[in-house]
């Protein structure tokens, strides 16, 4: 029985190394014993530097408070509308870069993922890099769904508040003027 486990043991580890989930669910109070493990080691390599740098990071993330956005006050007035309309403009361009964000850590965690299958051992760097970018792209990801809820509130303020506001036109041709002005020097130089 004993030959037969450590046959089954011996094939599957010659056909794809395992991810360690525990690495990759652990919590700061288990990076940092695996960081002073690494610590204790006598024998100094990049290798162990590597490790120790990422283990830091993966403390910092573990210890990294959520995203949060402050609420979004109705506008009242046509100042205040166009604050509202840039933090929107701003919000949709960060949302933007998140997303590409989130396209490349996906496909640094994937390499990473089959490079770990394709290992005999899969080596705790490579896990440990697996692990980093797998929890950045969990946060990142929380911090895409925010903000694209926040986007779709400040539209809705946008639109419901129209009504409400007066808009001088008078000031709207002269910011205009200005904007056109500045672009104008700017094209200059």
């Amino acid at each position: 029985m004993k030959s037969i486990f450590l046959l089954l043991f011996s094939i599957s580890l010659l056909f794809s190394a395992d991810l360690n989930s525990t690495i990759v669910n652990a919590d700061t109070k288990y990076y940092n014993s695996l960081l002073n493990k690494i610590s204790k080691e006598k024998k100094k390599s990049n290798e162990l530097d590597l490790q120790k740098t990422l283990l830091l990071k993966l403390v910092a993330f573990s210890n990294q408070k959520n995203f949060k956005l402050k609420n979004t006050p109705v506008p009242i007035n046509q100042d205040e509308y166009a604050t509202l309309f840039t933090t929107y403009i701003n919000r949709l361009s960060m949302i933007k870069e998140l997303q590409v964000k989130l396209q490349i850590t996906q496909g640094k965690s994937a390499t990473l993922l089959s490079q770990i299958k394709k290992e005999k051992t899969a080596l705790l760097t490579t896990q440990l890099f697996y692990t980093f970018y797998t929890k950045k792209y969990k946060e990142e990801n929380e911090k895409l769904t925010i903000l694209q809820k926040s986007l779709s509130d400040i539209k809705s303020l946008l639109i419901s508040s129209l009504d409400d506001i007066f808009f001088n036109q008078e000031q709207i041709l002269s910011d205009k003027i200005k904007l056109n002005q500045k672009l104008k020097k700017s094209q200059i130089q």
